[in-house]
C-alpha cells in the first residue's frame, strides 16, 4: 500500500491523473509475483525480495484468505483516491512534497531514535503537514503515540514548533481521516513516553551504552499459542518450527 501511494504521488508531480482501476490492477499483480517469488522461496538466495511469514513457516492458509487481503488493498487504494485530504494536497505546489519516507534519526537526551512519517507537505498557509497511511484496524493509543512522535520529529529535526504542525492519521480501510494539532503540553508528554520506553529498554542490557544484551536474561512466554505469529520463532524457539 505504501509503495503504491508513493507511485502515484510521484505521477501526481507531473501534474498527471491516473486511471484508478488500471492502477489497482497493476497494484494487485505487482502483490501476487511477491507472492509467488515468497512461495518459490527466492528471498532465502535474494534477501531484499519479498518474504512472507507463512512462506517460511509453512502456514496452509485458504485461497480466500489471500484473496481477502488483495481485496482490502483494492478497497483502501480506491478509498485514497476519493480522500478529501488527497484533493487538499495536489491543490498545493508538488514542490512542497515530500514523497519518500522522511526517515530520520535523531539524538533524543543522547539515545538514537529513528521516525520515518509516510508523506509530508507545507500547506499554502505555510504550516507542516504529516501523514501516516493506515490500512488496519484502529489503535487510537498507538496512533497518538505515533503522531505525537511525529511532532517530535518535526521539532527535532526540521525545526518546527508543535503549534505550526499539523498530523494526519488516514485509515484507507474505514475511510477515516483524524486531524490532530499538537502544542507544547502534548510535546512534553510524548517525550516522556519516549524517555519511559527508553529506561525500559536499556533496563534489559548488560551494556546500555554497548547497546549490548544476553540473551538469556530475556524471559520467554509459556503461552505458546503467542509464538505461533512472531516472526523470531525459528531463533527464539526453533522446536516449534
Amino acid at each position: 500500500m505504501h509503495d503504491a501511494i508513493e507511485m502515484a504521488f510521484h505521477v501526481f508531480v507531473g501534474g498527471r491523473d491516473l486511471p484508478v482501476e488500471p492502477f489497482i490492477a497493476d497494484v494487485i499483480e505487482r502483490m501476487r509475483g511477491d507472492w509467488r517469488s515468497s512461495k518459490a522461496g527466492r528471498y532465502r538466495e535474494s534477501p531484499k525480495t519479498a518474504a512472507l511469514f507463512e512462506h517460511e513457516y509453512a502456514v496452509d492458509l485458504k485461497p480466500e484468505v489471500w484473496q481477502a487481503i488483495s481485496r482490502n488493498v483494492a478497497t483502501c487504494l480506491r478509498n485514497f483516491f476519493r480522500l478529501p485530504l488527497l484533493t487538499a494536497i495536489r491543490k498545493t505546489s508538488a514542490d512542497h512534497w515530500s514523497i519518500e519516507h522522511w526517515s530520520k534519526v535523531f539524538e533524543f537526551e543522547g539515545t538514537a531514535v529513528w521516525v520515518a512519517p509516510d508523506f509530508g507537505f507545507w500547506t499554502e498557509e505555510g504550516r507542516l503537514a504529516l501523514v501516516d497511511w493506515k490500512t488496519g484496524g484502529a489503535n487510537p493509543d498507538g496512533a497518538a503515540f505515533q503522531l505525537g512522535c511525529y511532532a517530535l520529529y518535526a521539532a527535532e529535526v526540521l525545526g518546527v514548533a508543535p503549534s505550526k504542525v499539523d498530523l494526519y492519521e488516514a485509515n484507507l480501510r474505514e475511510p477515516e481521516v483524524t486531524q490532530v494539532q499538537w502544542n507544547d503540553e502534548r510535546l512534553d508528554a510524548i517525550k516522556e513516553q519516549v524517555r519511559l520506553s527508553i529506561r525500559s529498554m536499556k533496563a534489559y542490557l548488560v551494556d546500555p551504552a554497548a547497546n549490548a544484551a544476553t540473551i538469556a536474561d530475556f524471559e520467554k512466554t509459556e503461552e505458546l499459542r503467542i509464538c505461533r505469529w512472531c516472526n523470531f520463532r525459528v531463533v527464539c524457539r526453533p522446536e516449534l518450527t
